[in-house]
């Protein structure tokens, strides 16, 4: 890490009782995702350069099926 001059950052992600709770919240109450558009693989640049304009509202879907 010294010689290359690297460095290491902390992930933090909570419990996992925390986490199956609020799975099971999800699934109790049928939440789903907020998608905003959808794009084909082939268009994952497009995707991808939709993000930093900011114009979306909810997830930006990226379809390899």
């Amino acid at each position: 890490i010294l010689f290359r001059h690297s460095r290491l950052h902390g992930v933090t992600v909570g419990h996992r009782d925390d986490f199956l709770a609020m799975n099971r919240a999800i699934d109790a109450h049928a939440l789903k995702p907020v998608i905003d558009s959808y794009f084909a693989f082939g268009d994952a640049r497009d995707a991808y350069a939709a993000l930093p304009r900011g114009e979306h509202f909810g997830k930006i879907v990226i379809d390899c099926v």
